[in-house]
């Protein structure tokens, strides 16, 4: 049986411009542990965290956030 798993926006996003979650984290400033968290749907990163991220991507916050799994 295939193992089915979600793929967040952010990890979308960080796959189509290339980048690692390491580097996603140097970019951003946010820690890597961290990245890992959001994209794994553990954590919901505060405000500041989604800003720093959309900043280090080049896009708006809500394509990254707005849809957020319940």
């Amino acid at each position: 049986m295939e193992d089915l798993r979600v793929v967040t926006p952010l990890e979308e996003r960080r796959r189509l411009r290339g980048l690692t979650q390491q580097e996603l984290s140097v970019k951003a400033g946010v820690p890597e542990r961290e990245i890992s968290l959001i994209e794994q749907l553990y954590l919901i990163p505060r405000m500041k965290t989604q800003l720093k991220l959309a900043d280090a991507l080049g896009i708006p916050v809500e394509p990254l956030f707005s849809k957020w799994p319940a």
